[in-house]
């Protein structure tokens, strides 16, 4: 073939593996199943939804079609029935149990298909956004798959660039969580729900602290890189409340153990809670302040 016949270098392909002459090549890696996604030029990432005991229910995959499930062995077969769809990777039953062994155990089985790992709780019904249509009224919008592949995406490429650990969406749906004054925060909580893993960051979720491990690893992500990466813009939804799930291990009794667990490890001053068997909601919602100098 003539030179001059030949594609252009420059065009976007999506390819097998990285080439030398090419430049905005995008690997496809595949496994055992659709293990990996487009991540962008040169890479890829893995979306990792551990689940227990919600056969039929993994809401999530209607935002990530694409993603893994992270389920027990002896769980397999209920979910292959129930969503035949999907993605399954078997956990060990021992490694299932407690949020903190089953997202460590999830970190390290994804980390073989890519370094760069979103993890998802099950239950995520939507991603979404505010914005301003065309009469200038701010309206609720809801992130299509593909929109959300290209945030992933994004995500883990600024992530990358800013070397951080750890990067995450907003926490709250409300609209007035957004300012345009202040798009990106590096000291805000990262939790479950949507957890973007720069792999390997030496962090591992800490058991000790029951459900409170994700404002626990988040801790230690700051306190070792003094920062992470929060995309205010956008936020999750998640359905609480249903059966299965970490939800159904969640007493009143429990959760006033972990907040006191998670306290006696960080101190007062930086978690707080108010604690007791009768405040529900108050042993649910962390207040947090970081005392980093300059920041």
């Amino acid at each position: 073939i003539a030179a001059a016949s030949q594609a252009p270098t420059t065009a976007q392909y999506l390819t097998l593996a990285t080439d030398s002459t090419l430049t905005v090549e995008r690997v496809f890696t595949a496994g055992a199943g659709l293990k990996t996604t487009d991540a962008g030029a040169g890479s890829t990432y893995t979306v990792a939804i551990p689940s227990y005991g919600r056969a039929g229910m993994v809401r999530a995959l209607r935002v990530f079609p694409y993603a893994l499930v992270y389920v027990p062995q002896s769980q397999l077969e209920s979910y292959g029935r129930a969503q035949p769809a999907a993605q399954y990777v078997g956990v060990e039953d021992a490694q299932d149990g407690n949020a903190a062994r089953k997202r460590n155990a999830v970190l390290a089985l994804a980390i073989a298909e890519s370094n760069n790992v979103l993890m998802i709780d099950d239950d995520v019904t939507s991603i979404g956004m505010w914005e301003n249509n065309a009469d200038g009224v701010t309206q609720h919008y809801k992130l299509s798959p593909a929109e959300v592949a290209v945030l992933v995406e994004d995500g883990f490429r600024m992530a990358r660039e800013a070397r951080v650990p750890l990067w995450g969406i907003n926490i709250i749906s409300d609209k007035r969580a957004y300012s345009v004054m202040r798009p990106l925060q590096l000291l805000a909580p990262i939790l479950g729900p949507f957890t973007g893993h720069c792999l390997p960051h030496g962090l591992v979720y800490d058991e000790r602290m029951g459900a409170k491990e994700d404002y626990d690893i988040w801790l230690q992500a700051i306190a070792r890189h003094r920062r992470t990466l929060r995309f205010q813009k956008w936020h999750y939804v998640k359905r609480d409340g249903e059966r299965g799930g970490w939800y159904e291990q969640r007493t009143a009794a429990r959760e006033w153990e972990w907040s006191q667990a998670i306290m006696r490890k960080w101190g007062r001053r930086v978690i707080s809670y108010e604690t007791g068997l009768d405040a529900m909601k108050s042993v649910l919602d962390a207040r947090v302040e970081i005392p980093i100098p300059g920041c």
